[in-house]
Protein backbone atom coordinates (compact mmCIF):
# COMPACT_ATOMS: atom_id res chain seq x y z
CA UNK A 1 0.00 0.00 0.00
CA UNK A 2 2.91 2.60 0.68
CA UNK A 3 4.19 2.06 -3.12
CA UNK A 4 0.48 3.19 -4.22
CA UNK A 5 0.50 5.77 -2.09
CA UNK A 6 4.19 7.23 -3.77
CA UNK A 7 2.93 6.82 -6.86
CA UNK A 8 -1.04 8.60 -6.08
CA UNK A 9 0.75 11.36 -4.31
CA UNK A 10 3.51 11.38 -7.02
CA UNK A 11 0.62 11.97 -10.03
CA UNK A 12 -0.95 14.76 -7.29
CA UNK A 13 2.22 16.65 -6.72
CA UNK A 14 2.58 16.98 -10.97
CA UNK A 15 -1.73 18.01 -10.52
CA UNK A 16 -0.99 20.79 -8.06
CA UNK A 17 1.85 21.84 -10.05
CA UNK A 18 0.49 22.27 -13.02
CA UNK A 19 -2.47 24.03 -11.42
CA UNK A 20 0.07 26.49 -9.73
CA UNK A 21 1.32 27.45 -12.63
CA UNK A 22 3.37 30.43 -11.11
CA UNK A 23 2.61 33.89 -12.23
CA UNK A 24 2.37 34.56 -15.65
CA UNK A 25 5.72 34.56 -16.81
CA UNK A 26 6.31 30.75 -15.85
CA UNK A 27 7.72 31.86 -12.29
CA UNK A 28 7.44 30.02 -9.16
CA UNK A 29 6.95 32.26 -6.14
CA UNK A 30 6.96 31.26 -2.73
CA UNK A 31 3.46 31.83 -1.72
CA UNK A 32 3.28 29.61 -4.59
CA UNK A 33 5.19 26.75 -2.99
CA UNK A 34 3.73 27.40 0.40
CA UNK A 35 0.01 26.89 -1.05
CA UNK A 36 1.61 23.55 -3.12
CA UNK A 37 3.61 22.26 0.25
CA UNK A 38 0.08 22.81 2.27
CA UNK A 39 -2.33 21.24 -0.60
CA UNK A 40 -0.25 18.06 -1.03
CA UNK A 41 0.14 17.43 3.02
CA UNK A 42 -3.92 17.81 2.72
CA UNK A 43 -3.82 15.35 0.18
CA UNK A 44 -1.51 12.94 2.14
CA UNK A 45 -3.63 13.15 5.03
CA UNK A 46 -6.64 12.35 2.90
CA UNK A 47 -5.07 9.21 1.46
CA UNK A 48 -3.69 8.37 4.73
CA UNK A 49 -7.54 8.33 5.95
CA UNK A 50 -8.43 6.26 2.96
CA UNK A 51 -5.88 3.86 4.25
CA UNK A 52 -7.13 3.49 7.83
CA UNK A 53 -10.35 3.23 6.38
CA UNK A 54 -10.32 0.83 3.92
CA UNK A 55 -8.28 -1.30 6.35
CA UNK A 56 -10.58 -1.20 8.98
CA UNK A 57 -13.45 -2.13 6.78
CA UNK A 58 -11.51 -5.00 5.09
CA UNK A 59 -10.66 -6.31 8.97
CA UNK A 60 -13.70 -6.15 10.60
CA UNK A 61 -16.34 -5.83 8.18
CA UNK A 62 -15.40 -8.40 5.23
CA UNK A 63 -12.86 -10.24 7.50
CA UNK A 64 -14.84 -10.44 10.88
CA UNK A 65 -18.41 -9.84 10.24
CA UNK A 66 -19.01 -10.94 6.91
CA UNK A 67 -17.18 -14.20 7.07
CA UNK A 68 -18.30 -15.27 10.54
CA UNK A 69 -21.76 -14.97 9.34
CA UNK A 70 -21.14 -16.78 6.13
CA UNK A 71 -18.39 -19.15 7.33
CA UNK A 72 -16.73 -18.77 4.10
CA UNK A 73 -13.93 -16.70 3.01
CA UNK A 74 -14.76 -13.37 1.00
CA UNK A 75 -13.56 -13.34 -2.72
CA UNK A 76 -11.16 -10.82 -3.14
CA UNK A 77 -13.21 -9.06 -5.62
CA UNK A 78 -15.52 -7.86 -3.50
CA UNK A 79 -12.73 -6.11 -1.43
CA UNK A 80 -11.62 -4.93 -4.63
CA UNK A 81 -15.26 -3.38 -5.39
CA UNK A 82 -15.15 -1.61 -1.77
CA UNK A 83 -11.18 -0.12 -2.33
CA UNK A 84 -12.34 1.22 -5.79
CA UNK A 85 -15.04 3.11 -4.18
CA UNK A 86 -13.87 4.89 -1.37
CA UNK A 87 -10.52 5.45 -3.63
CA UNK A 88 -12.96 7.30 -6.16
CA UNK A 89 -14.51 9.54 -3.07
CA UNK A 90 -11.30 10.35 -1.67
CA UNK A 91 -9.55 11.43 -5.15
CA UNK A 92 -13.07 13.61 -5.39
CA UNK A 93 -13.15 14.84 -1.45
CA UNK A 94 -9.00 16.11 -2.48
CA UNK A 95 -9.81 17.55 -6.00
CA UNK A 96 -12.89 19.57 -4.44
CA UNK A 97 -11.68 20.83 -0.76
CA UNK A 98 -7.64 20.61 -1.40
CA UNK A 99 -7.36 21.96 -4.84
CA UNK A 100 -11.01 23.75 -4.76
CA UNK A 101 -11.65 22.29 -8.11
CA UNK A 102 -15.75 21.72 -9.71
CA UNK A 103 -16.90 18.48 -9.13
CA UNK A 104 -18.68 19.06 -12.31
CA UNK A 105 -15.90 18.96 -14.34
CA UNK A 106 -14.50 16.35 -13.17
CA UNK A 107 -17.53 14.43 -13.40
CA UNK A 108 -18.31 15.54 -16.93
CA UNK A 109 -14.05 14.49 -17.94
CA UNK A 110 -15.23 10.93 -16.17
CA UNK A 111 -17.91 10.31 -18.10
CA UNK A 112 -15.86 11.09 -21.40
CA UNK A 113 -13.15 9.12 -20.08
CA UNK A 114 -15.54 6.42 -19.26
CA UNK A 115 -16.92 6.06 -22.64
CA UNK A 116 -13.17 5.66 -24.08
CA UNK A 117 -12.23 2.89 -21.67
CA UNK A 118 -15.65 1.23 -21.81
CA UNK A 119 -14.99 0.70 -25.74
CA UNK A 120 -11.37 -0.52 -25.24
CA UNK A 121 -12.12 -2.52 -22.54
CA UNK A 122 -15.40 -4.14 -23.35
CA UNK A 123 -14.47 -7.25 -21.98
CA UNK A 124 -12.90 -6.73 -19.81
CA UNK A 125 -15.98 -4.28 -17.83
CA UNK A 126 -18.16 -7.57 -18.66
CA UNK A 127 -16.25 -9.92 -16.56
CA UNK A 128 -16.19 -7.75 -13.94
CA UNK A 129 -19.81 -7.36 -13.74
CA UNK A 130 -19.96 -11.15 -14.12
CA UNK A 131 -17.36 -11.39 -11.30
CA UNK A 132 -19.75 -9.21 -9.41
CA UNK A 133 -23.20 -11.08 -10.42
CA UNK A 134 -21.51 -14.30 -9.25
CA UNK A 135 -20.98 -12.98 -5.85
CA UNK A 136 -24.66 -11.27 -5.29
CA UNK A 137 -26.05 -14.50 -7.03
CA UNK A 138 -23.73 -17.13 -4.75
CA UNK A 139 -24.04 -19.87 -7.02
CA UNK A 140 -20.83 -20.90 -5.96
CA UNK A 141 -18.36 -19.82 -3.42
CA UNK A 142 -14.67 -20.41 -2.89
CA UNK A 143 -13.86 -23.86 -1.35
CA UNK A 144 -16.64 -25.08 -3.58
CA UNK A 145 -16.51 -27.72 -5.50
CA UNK A 146 -18.04 -26.86 -9.49
CA UNK A 147 -18.41 -28.65 -12.66
CA UNK A 148 -17.99 -26.96 -15.58
CA UNK A 149 -19.21 -28.59 -19.28
CA UNK A 150 -19.11 -26.25 -22.13
CA UNK A 151 -17.47 -26.46 -26.03
CA UNK A 152 -15.79 -23.12 -25.56
CA UNK A 153 -13.90 -24.71 -22.65
CA UNK A 154 -13.00 -27.65 -25.09
CA UNK A 155 -14.72 -31.58 -24.93
CA UNK A 156 -13.45 -32.47 -21.59
CA UNK A 157 -15.28 -31.46 -18.68
CA UNK A 158 -13.81 -29.69 -15.88
CA UNK A 159 -14.09 -30.16 -12.10
CA UNK A 160 -12.17 -27.90 -9.42
CA UNK A 161 -12.59 -26.71 -6.79
CA UNK A 162 -12.84 -22.58 -6.38
CA UNK A 163 -9.87 -21.11 -4.74
CA UNK A 164 -9.53 -17.71 -5.76
CA UNK A 165 -12.70 -15.20 -7.85
CA UNK A 166 -11.16 -12.23 -8.73
CA UNK A 167 -12.49 -9.05 -10.69
CA UNK A 168 -11.62 -10.39 -13.89
CA UNK A 169 -11.20 -14.00 -13.65
CA UNK A 170 -12.26 -17.27 -11.30
CA UNK A 171 -9.84 -19.91 -10.11
CA UNK A 172 -10.36 -23.39 -10.09
CA UNK A 173 -7.44 -26.34 -8.47
CA UNK A 174 -8.32 -29.20 -10.08
CA UNK A 175 -7.52 -32.72 -8.57
CA UNK A 176 -4.35 -33.10 -10.76
CA UNK A 177 -2.66 -29.95 -8.98
CA UNK A 178 -3.57 -27.60 -11.95
CA UNK A 179 -4.61 -24.41 -11.94
CA UNK A 180 -7.79 -23.37 -14.64
CA UNK A 181 -8.56 -19.64 -14.87
CA UNK A 182 -11.45 -18.98 -16.34
CA UNK A 183 -13.05 -15.58 -17.28
CA UNK A 184 -15.76 -14.74 -15.42
CA UNK A 185 -18.07 -13.88 -18.64
CA UNK A 186 -17.83 -17.57 -19.92
CA UNK A 187 -19.97 -18.42 -16.56
CA UNK A 188 -23.27 -16.79 -18.09
CA UNK A 189 -23.55 -18.73 -20.99
CA UNK A 190 -22.25 -22.42 -19.29
CA UNK A 191 -24.05 -24.70 -17.26
CA UNK A 192 -22.72 -24.80 -14.08
CA UNK A 193 -22.74 -27.85 -11.78
CA UNK A 194 -22.28 -27.01 -8.46
CA UNK A 195 -21.29 -30.37 -5.96
CA UNK A 196 -20.94 -28.57 -2.94
CA UNK A 197 -24.57 -27.18 -2.91
CA UNK A 198 -26.93 -27.53 -1.44
CA UNK A 199 -25.89 -30.00 0.68
CA UNK A 200 -21.96 -30.36 1.04
CA UNK A 201 -22.31 -34.38 -0.09
CA UNK A 202 -22.93 -35.05 -3.64
CA UNK A 203 -24.92 -37.94 -5.13
CA UNK A 204 -22.70 -40.04 -8.41
CA UNK A 205 -23.77 -43.02 -10.25
CA UNK A 206 -21.47 -45.91 -11.60
CA UNK A 207 -23.05 -48.75 -13.97
CA UNK A 208 -22.25 -52.38 -14.35
CA UNK A 209 -23.40 -54.94 -16.63
CA UNK A 210 -23.22 -58.22 -15.67
CA UNK A 211 -23.74 -61.74 -17.63
CA UNK A 212 -26.83 -63.43 -17.12
CA UNK A 213 -26.11 -66.76 -15.56
CA UNK A 214 -25.51 -65.00 -12.55
CA UNK A 215 -27.93 -64.60 -10.24
CA UNK A 216 -28.98 -60.91 -9.36
CA UNK A 217 -29.30 -61.30 -5.87
CA UNK A 218 -25.52 -62.12 -5.58
CA UNK A 219 -24.61 -59.62 -7.81
CA UNK A 220 -26.40 -56.98 -5.51
CA UNK A 221 -24.96 -58.09 -2.53
CA UNK A 222 -21.66 -58.10 -3.88
CA UNK A 223 -21.92 -55.30 -5.05
CA UNK A 224 -23.19 -53.47 -1.90
CA UNK A 225 -19.90 -54.64 -0.24
CA UNK A 226 -17.81 -53.11 -3.23
CA UNK A 227 -18.77 -49.65 -2.64
CA UNK A 228 -18.99 -49.59 1.15
CA UNK A 229 -15.56 -50.77 0.77
CA UNK A 230 -14.28 -47.58 -0.98
CA UNK A 231 -12.94 -45.38 1.31
CA UNK A 232 -14.53 -41.80 0.06
CA UNK A 233 -17.92 -43.35 0.06
CA UNK A 234 -20.16 -41.98 2.63
CA UNK A 235 -21.56 -44.06 4.96
CA UNK A 236 -24.75 -41.63 5.59
CA UNK A 237 -26.53 -41.15 3.24
CA UNK A 238 -26.47 -45.06 2.35
CA UNK A 239 -25.04 -45.76 -0.91
CA UNK A 240 -27.32 -48.02 -2.85
CA UNK A 241 -27.55 -50.74 -5.50
CA UNK A 242 -30.60 -51.22 -8.30
CA UNK A 243 -31.07 -52.92 -11.39
CA UNK A 244 -31.33 -50.30 -14.39
CA UNK A 245 -32.59 -51.96 -16.90
CA UNK A 246 -31.66 -55.85 -18.95
CA UNK A 247 -30.16 -55.96 -22.72
CA UNK A 248 -28.45 -57.88 -25.04
CA UNK A 249 -25.58 -57.89 -23.09
CA UNK A 250 -26.83 -58.84 -19.78
CA UNK A 251 -28.55 -57.30 -16.70
CA UNK A 252 -27.19 -53.60 -16.43
CA UNK A 253 -26.57 -52.66 -12.40
CA UNK A 254 -26.22 -48.80 -11.09
CA UNK A 255 -24.03 -47.90 -7.97
CA UNK A 256 -25.27 -45.25 -6.27
CA UNK A 257 -23.20 -43.28 -3.51
CA UNK A 258 -22.21 -39.90 -1.87
CA UNK A 259 -18.92 -38.56 -1.42
CA UNK A 260 -17.82 -35.07 0.42
CA UNK A 261 -16.10 -33.38 -2.59
CA UNK A 262 -14.60 -31.14 0.45
CA UNK A 263 -12.33 -34.09 1.39
CA UNK A 264 -11.37 -35.84 -1.81
CA UNK A 265 -12.15 -35.38 -5.68
CA UNK A 266 -15.40 -37.36 -7.38
CA UNK A 267 -12.65 -38.92 -10.02
CA UNK A 268 -10.70 -40.27 -6.95
CA UNK A 269 -13.82 -41.52 -5.32
CA UNK A 270 -15.24 -43.19 -9.18
CA UNK A 271 -11.22 -44.90 -8.99
CA UNK A 272 -11.84 -46.40 -5.61
CA UNK A 273 -15.37 -47.82 -6.43
CA UNK A 274 -14.19 -49.07 -9.78
CA UNK A 275 -11.54 -50.94 -7.83
CA UNK A 276 -13.53 -52.04 -5.27
CA UNK A 277 -15.90 -53.35 -7.88
CA UNK A 278 -13.70 -55.00 -9.69
CA UNK A 279 -11.59 -56.80 -6.78
CA UNK A 280 -14.98 -58.28 -5.72
CA UNK A 281 -16.04 -59.63 -8.95
CA UNK A 282 -12.81 -61.12 -9.32
CA UNK A 283 -12.59 -63.27 -6.51
CA UNK A 284 -16.25 -64.03 -6.10
CA UNK A 285 -15.32 -65.70 -10.25
CA UNK A 286 -18.16 -62.93 -11.47
CA UNK A 287 -17.60 -61.50 -15.23
CA UNK A 288 -18.65 -58.31 -16.87
CA UNK A 289 -20.56 -58.42 -20.01
CA UNK A 290 -19.36 -57.76 -23.20
CA UNK A 291 -20.84 -57.56 -26.51
CA UNK A 292 -20.10 -60.94 -28.32
CA UNK A 293 -21.61 -64.14 -30.07
CA UNK A 294 -21.36 -67.56 -28.23
CA UNK A 295 -22.69 -70.82 -29.54
CA UNK A 296 -22.99 -72.88 -27.04
CA UNK A 297 -25.03 -75.71 -24.98
CA UNK A 298 -24.66 -75.14 -21.42
CA UNK A 299 -26.51 -75.66 -18.10
CA UNK A 300 -27.07 -72.63 -16.26
CA UNK A 301 -26.25 -72.59 -12.81
CA UNK A 302 -25.58 -70.49 -9.63
CA UNK A 303 -21.67 -69.51 -9.39
CA UNK A 304 -21.75 -69.81 -5.39
CA UNK A 305 -19.86 -72.63 -4.44
CA UNK A 306 -16.50 -71.50 -5.77
CA UNK A 307 -15.44 -75.11 -5.29
CA UNK A 308 -13.58 -75.60 -8.91
CA UNK A 309 -11.77 -71.61 -8.67
CA UNK A 310 -10.84 -72.28 -4.88
CA UNK A 311 -7.42 -73.56 -5.40
CA UNK A 312 -6.42 -70.81 -7.79
CA UNK A 313 -7.87 -67.84 -5.29
CA UNK A 314 -6.02 -69.89 -2.17
CA UNK A 315 -2.52 -69.56 -4.22
CA UNK A 316 -3.15 -65.81 -4.27
CA UNK A 317 -3.15 -65.22 -0.64
CA UNK A 318 0.03 -64.90 1.18
CA UNK A 319 -0.13 -67.45 3.43
CA UNK A 320 -0.64 -70.31 0.61
CA UNK A 321 1.51 -68.93 -1.58
CA UNK A 322 4.52 -71.02 -1.10
CA UNK A 323 1.93 -74.09 -1.64
CA UNK A 324 1.91 -76.36 -4.83
CA UNK A 325 -1.25 -77.15 -6.75
CA UNK A 326 -1.71 -80.44 -4.76
CA UNK A 327 -1.36 -79.23 -1.91
CA UNK A 328 -3.98 -75.99 -2.55
CA UNK A 329 -6.37 -79.05 -4.12
CA UNK A 330 -6.03 -80.85 -0.76
CA UNK A 331 -7.09 -77.45 1.37
CA UNK A 332 -9.80 -76.43 -0.99
CA UNK A 333 -11.67 -79.99 -0.83
CA UNK A 334 -11.49 -79.69 3.16
CA UNK A 335 -13.07 -75.67 3.36
CA UNK A 336 -16.19 -74.85 3.97
CA UNK A 337 -18.28 -72.19 3.04
CA UNK A 338 -20.41 -70.31 5.34
CA UNK A 339 -22.93 -67.42 3.98
CA UNK A 340 -23.17 -64.79 6.49
CA UNK A 341 -26.30 -62.16 7.09
CA UNK A 342 -25.38 -58.54 7.36
CA UNK A 343 -24.81 -58.58 11.56
CA UNK A 344 -24.10 -62.10 11.74
CA UNK A 345 -21.26 -62.93 13.95
CA UNK A 346 -18.24 -64.96 12.56
CA UNK A 347 -16.21 -65.35 15.48
CA UNK A 348 -16.67 -64.24 19.08
CA UNK A 349 -13.23 -63.30 21.10
CA UNK A 350 -12.41 -65.61 24.01
CA UNK A 351 -13.75 -68.61 21.90
CA UNK A 352 -11.80 -71.49 21.12
CA UNK A 353 -9.78 -71.08 18.10
CA UNK A 354 -9.64 -74.35 15.80
CA UNK A 355 -9.71 -72.56 12.16
CA UNK A 356 -9.25 -69.86 9.96
CA UNK A 357 -11.34 -68.12 7.50
CA UNK A 358 -10.91 -66.86 4.08
CA UNK A 359 -13.56 -63.83 2.72
CA UNK A 360 -14.72 -64.79 -1.37
CA UNK A 361 -17.63 -62.12 -0.87
CA UNK A 362 -18.62 -59.26 1.32
CA UNK A 363 -17.14 -57.46 3.92
CA UNK A 364 -15.76 -58.77 7.48
CA UNK A 365 -15.96 -56.25 10.69
CA UNK A 366 -13.06 -56.51 13.28
CA UNK A 367 -14.02 -55.57 16.50
CA UNK A 368 -11.80 -55.57 20.06
CA UNK A 369 -13.39 -55.58 23.45
CA UNK A 370 -12.32 -52.29 25.03
CA UNK A 371 -13.26 -50.79 28.34
CA UNK A 372 -16.29 -48.38 27.95
CA UNK A 373 -14.58 -44.76 28.94
CA UNK A 374 -15.83 -41.35 28.52
CA UNK A 375 -14.31 -41.12 25.10
CA UNK A 376 -15.38 -44.60 24.04
CA UNK A 377 -19.16 -45.10 24.95
CA UNK A 378 -19.36 -48.69 23.52
CA UNK A 379 -17.77 -51.81 24.49
CA UNK A 380 -16.40 -52.69 21.19
CA UNK A 381 -13.98 -50.65 19.01
CA UNK A 382 -14.07 -51.44 15.46
CA UNK A 383 -10.33 -51.96 14.07
CA UNK A 384 -10.64 -53.47 10.67
CA UNK A 385 -12.70 -54.08 8.03
CA UNK A 386 -11.37 -56.82 5.27
CA UNK A 387 -12.62 -58.29 2.27
CA UNK A 388 -12.56 -60.31 -0.57
CA UNK A 389 -8.92 -62.02 -0.84
CA UNK A 390 -8.40 -61.35 3.17
CA UNK A 391 -8.35 -64.02 5.81
CA UNK A 392 -8.31 -63.67 9.75
CA UNK A 393 -8.00 -66.20 12.51
CA UNK A 394 -4.68 -67.86 11.17
CA UNK A 395 -3.34 -67.24 14.69
CA UNK A 396 -5.77 -69.11 16.79
CA UNK A 397 -5.64 -71.52 14.41
CA UNK A 398 -1.77 -72.48 14.77
CA UNK A 399 -1.27 -71.45 18.50
CA UNK A 400 -4.58 -73.08 19.62
CA UNK A 401 -5.17 -70.01 21.43
CA UNK A 402 -8.64 -68.04 22.13
CA UNK A 403 -9.83 -65.39 19.35
CA UNK A 404 -8.56 -61.93 20.26
CA UNK A 405 -11.46 -60.15 18.33
CA UNK A 406 -14.73 -60.51 17.30
CA UNK A 407 -15.55 -60.71 13.69
CA UNK A 408 -19.43 -59.90 12.27
CA UNK A 409 -20.46 -59.44 9.06
CA UNK A 410 -20.80 -56.12 7.49
CA UNK A 411 -22.94 -56.66 4.42
CA UNK A 412 -23.99 -60.27 2.59
CA UNK A 413 -21.00 -62.04 2.71
CA UNK A 414 -19.13 -65.38 1.38
CA UNK A 415 -16.15 -66.95 3.50
CA UNK A 416 -14.78 -70.44 3.60
CA UNK A 417 -13.80 -72.10 6.95
CA UNK A 418 -10.30 -74.44 7.01
CA UNK A 419 -9.94 -76.48 10.32
CA UNK A 420 -6.87 -77.47 12.05
CA UNK A 421 -7.53 -81.30 11.87
CA UNK A 422 -7.80 -80.97 8.04
CA UNK A 423 -3.91 -78.76 7.53
CA UNK A 424 -2.44 -81.39 9.83
CA UNK A 425 -0.86 -82.84 7.06
CA UNK A 426 -0.12 -80.15 5.20
CA UNK A 427 1.56 -78.47 7.60
CA UNK A 428 3.63 -81.79 8.29
CA UNK A 429 4.86 -82.17 5.19
CA UNK A 430 5.25 -78.06 3.80
CA UNK A 431 5.80 -76.20 7.17
CA UNK A 432 3.88 -72.44 6.52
Amino acid sequence: MSARLLIVTIILIGISIALIGGDGDGRVTSDDLWRWGHQCAESIVWLLGFIVVNSIGNQIFWERWVTGRTGRPVPALLKTITTLILFSICLAVISTNVFGQSIIGALAFGGGLSIILGIALQKMIEDFFSGLAINLERSFQIGDFIKLNNRRLGDEVVIGRVVALNWRTTRLERTDGTLVVVPNNLFTSMVVTNLSLPEVHSRFELSFCVEFNTSSDRVLNILDAAVRAAPSVLDTPEPKVRIDHIDHRGVNYVIRYWINPTLGSPLRARSEVNHAVLKHFEFSGINLAYQRLDIAQVQVAEQSEHLSGLPALLSRLPLFSELDEHSLHIIAEASHSRRLYPNELLVQSGEEGNSMFFIVEGLIEVLLDVQASETIEEDQLKVAVIGPGEYLGEMSLMTGEPRSATAKAKTMALVYEIDKVSLENIFEREPL
